[in-house]
Formats: C-alpha cells, sequence, structure tokens
C-alpha cells in the first residue's frame, strides 16, 4: 500500500508536468512491475485456492511457459552480436548476468537436492528473456563513449584558442563545467542571455561581455523539442550555418558525425 499510494501521487504530479520527459518517470517502473508481479501472486493464489490445481496441469503450464521463453530467446539472441558495434563496452553484460543466475540455479539446485529445480529453471529463463530485452535499450544508453563528444572537442578548443576570461554562450554548459571546472565561469547558457530575439540576443551578449556563441545540432537540429523554445534557440538558428552573419565571425566547425557538430562564432563587438 506505502509503494501504491506514492506510485499515484507521484504519477499524478508528473503526468500534469508539461514536458513527459522519460528520466522523470522511470524512477516508478520498478514499483510497476512489483505491483503487477504482487497481482499476478495473488490472482493465483484465489485460483489456486486449497492447491486445488492439479500437479500435472501446473508442470503441463510450466513447460509450455518455458518452451514460449526458450523460442522468444532464440528470436532475440542473434540480435545480440549485432549491437556489438553500437556499444562495445556493454557487450560482455548480458552473458555475464545470464552465467550468474545460472551458477545461483545450479547452486539452489545442489543445495536443496533439485527439489526446486524446475520452477527455478522457469523463472530462470523468464530472468534471462527480461535481460536480453534489457540489453537493446542498454547499448543506446551507454554507446561507445562518444555520446555529445562533440562538447568535448569543444572545451579542447576553448582551452586551446581562448583568452583568460573569455566567455562562451552554448547550451550545456554543464559539460563544460564538468570537463573544465577551473573555467567554469566563463561557459554561459543560452537561456542565461536577455532578449526574445535575435537581435535582442545579441544586445544580451555584449552586456554580459560574450566573446564567443556556439550553435549545436544536438539542440539546433530539433525545433519540436520543447528546450528549443527554453534555450532560446530561435535567437541563435541563423548560426545553424558555417559562415559570417551580422556580427558574428564564424570561426570553425567541431564534428562528431553528419547530425552531431558544434558550429563556433565569435561575437564582434561594435565598431570593428
Amino acid at each position: 500500500m506505502a509503494l501504491l499510494i506514492f506510485f499515484v501521487f507521484y504519477f499524478w504530479i508528473h503526468v500534469n508536468y508539461p514536458y513527459p520527459i522519460p528520466r522523470f518517470h522511470v524512477t516508478i517502473f520498478c514499483i510497476a512491475l512489483l505491483i503487477c508481479w504482487f497481482g499476478f501472486k495473488s490472482l493465483w493464489e484465489l485460483i489456486n485456492k486449497n492447491n486445488k490445481v492439479p500437479r500435472s496441469l501446473l508442470f503441463a503450464l510450466q513447460a509450455v511457459l518455458l518452451l514460449l521463453l526458450i523460442c522468444w530467446f532464440g528470436s532475440l539472441s542473434p540480435y545480440l552480436y549485432r549491437l556489438t558495434s553500437t556499444s562495445q563496452q556493454s557487450v560482455s553484460v548480458p552473458f555475464v548476468t545470464m552465467g550468474t543466475i545460472c551458477l545461483i540455479v545450479l547452486v539452489k539446485g545442489f543445495a536443496y537436492k533439485a527439489r526446486h529445480l524446475w520452477p527455478d529453471l522457469v523463472v530462470a529463463a523468464f530472468l534471462i528473456l527480461m535481460i536480453i530485452s534489457n540489453q537493446f535499450i542498454l547499448v543506446r544508453v551507454v554507446g561507445n563513449g562518444q555520446r555529445d563528444i562533440e562538447f568535448k572537442h569543444l572545451v579542447d578548443w576553448y582551452l586551446n584558442n581562448a583568452e583568460p576570461g573569455e566567455k562562451l554562450v552554448t547550451t550545456v554548459p554543464i559539460i563544460l563545467q564538468t570537463m573544465a571546472p577551473e573555467q567554469k565561469d566563463c561557459f554561459i547558457h543560452t537561456r542565461d542571455i536577455e532578449g526574445d530575439n535575435p537581435e535582442e540576443f545579441i544586445q544580451g551578449c555584449y552586456q554580459q561581455n560574450i566573446t564567443y556563441v556556439t550553435w549545436d545540432s544536438r539542440m539546433g537540429l530539433t525545433p519540436k523539442n520543447h528546450y528549443y523554445g527554453y534555450w532560446k534557440m530561435r535567437n541563435i538558428a541563423p548560426l545553424g550555418r558555417p559562415h559570417d552573419i551580422g556580427p558574428y565571425k564564424f570561426i570553425t566547425q567541431l564534428k562528431a558525425n553528419k547530425r552531431r557538430y558544434v558550429n563556433i562564432f565569435s561575437l564582434q563587438k561594435i565598431g570593428n
């Protein structure tokens, strides 16, 4: 009941939030799973009250479930090797986890003289299927350590080219501040520059003595993203093209791949 009460209130609060961001809801997925398992367990206890279900029928149902799980496992397992290029770091995760589960089942079977081996095998098969299914999400999250690598290139560029105290505007200063904490005051968020249009934005940059303004495809190519408006990307939308425009002088483009890159501009002072 405590978990259910927390689940309902947490869900109600966040479902009213205008932006359905997955990380706001992932924290309660485990509660939903536990409640579902409790529901299945209670339903089975209701059906099998006083152990009315014959053991032969129970064995047959478990055998069918185990067969279905093995077939499902067989249909998914070939794809595991195809995920290697996406995330080499997590290739061993499912195999190590599956090996651990099998070892636990064997140890328990030996300790209890195989009394519960058959249901343990069914549970182990179900857990292994969950592990394989989770791997398809895991590889996208872990990747090969190249996620947002263009901002690492941006930090390197800044440290090698900027003069002490020169300020740089970006959509994710937290990434740059994490990698170069001694320069954290020089990295300014686009939303912290006053202005509701490109002209006002430029004046806001002058007021804060900004030297460099960057445009990144991570956010610049997703105009429907709610952060696009919140981070005032429309004010620097023209910087998506790598050439001089107005007081912005194009310096260079730092590329991670065809879709992920950062354009760096220097903001020329009035009269220069």
